[in-house]
C-alpha cells in the first residue's frame, strides 16, 4: 500500500513554502515517528496562522498557554524582586542596630530599646490603674454623700 504524506518542518513553514515528499511504503519508516515534523495529508496546506505558529516552534493552541506561563513568570519575578528588596532592607536595619550596639552609631542599643518598651508598658498600666482608682474614689465619695443625706 502506497500513500503520500507531506511533512512540514519548521524551516519549511515560512513563506515561500516548500514541501518535502514522503513515500510511506511497507518497510519504510513511518513519518509519524519523527519528533519535529508536522504531518499534512496530501493536498492540504496549513493556513498562515498555523505556519507562523509552527515557524516559532509552537502549535497554535500552545500560544495561549505560553502567554499565561509568561505572565506567571513575570508575576513570580516581581514577587522575588520585592522579597529581595525586603531582605536587603532587613539586612541594613540589622547592620545599623549592630553598629548602635557596638557604639559605632548614635542611638539606642538593643538593651536600651527593650528597657524603654518595658517602661512604656509599665507607665501605660499605671495610668490605667490610676484611672480605675480615681473613678472608684469618686463613686465611693458620692455614695458617702448620699448616705449622709438620708
Amino acid at each position: 500500500m502506497s500513500s503520500k504524506a507531506r511533512v512540514v518542518t519548521p524551516s519549511m513553514a515560512v513563506a515561500p513554502v516548500s514541501w518535502a515528499e514522503f513515500s510511506v511504503e511497507d518497510g519504510a519508516p513511518d513519518p509519524a515517528a519523527f519528533d519535529g515534523p508536522v504531518h499534512v495529508t496530501a493536498g492540504t496546506v496549513p493556513g498562515a496562522a498555523e505556519q507562523e505558529a509552527f515557524a516559532h516552534g509552537y502549535a497554535q493552541g500552545e500560544r495561549a498557554g505560553l502567554a499565561a506561563a509568561n505572565a506567571d513568570a513575570e508575576a513570580l519575578q516581581r514577587r522575588l524582586t520585592q522579597s529581595l528588596d525586603e531582605l536587603i532592607d532587613l539586612r541594613a536595619r540589622i547592620v545599623r542596630q549592630a553598629e548602635r550596639d557596638t557604639g559605632h552609631r548614635a542611638g539606642l542599643t538593643t538593651d536600651e530599646r527593650q528597657r524603654l518598651k518595658e517602661l512604656v508598658r509599665e507607665v501605660r498600666e499605671l495610668k490605667r490603674a490610676n484611672e480605675i482608682l480615681r473613678k472608684a474614689s469618686a463613686y465611693f465619695a458620692q455614695a458617702e454623700l448620699d448616705r449622709r443625706a438620708k
